[in-house]
């Protein structure tokens, strides 16, 4: 099993994560959810855009190197 392997798995396990943290969202009525400051979720969306287009790109590279799509069968 190689380095790439383990991030790939990793990866998995954040997207899982954060879909669950989604629907918990989704469930729970706004009134029970916590204030933030505009500035915070400014913040946060910055934050969670740079994490979700590094975890999709390697991803992409990980499905990509392992020939998971075919396009190299010769």
């Amino acid at each position: 099993m190689s380095s790439y392997d383990s991030i790939f798995i990793v990866c998995i396990f954040l997207i899982v994560i954060i879909f669950i943290t989604v629907l918990i969202s989704k469930i729970v009525p706004k009134h029970m959810h916590m204030k933030s400051s505009d500035s915070a979720i400014k913040k946060g969306k910055y934050i969670g855009s740079v994490i979700g287009s590094v975890i999709g790109l390697f991803m992409f590279f990980y499905l990509f190197k392992n020939n998971f799509f075919g396009l190299f069968d010769f």
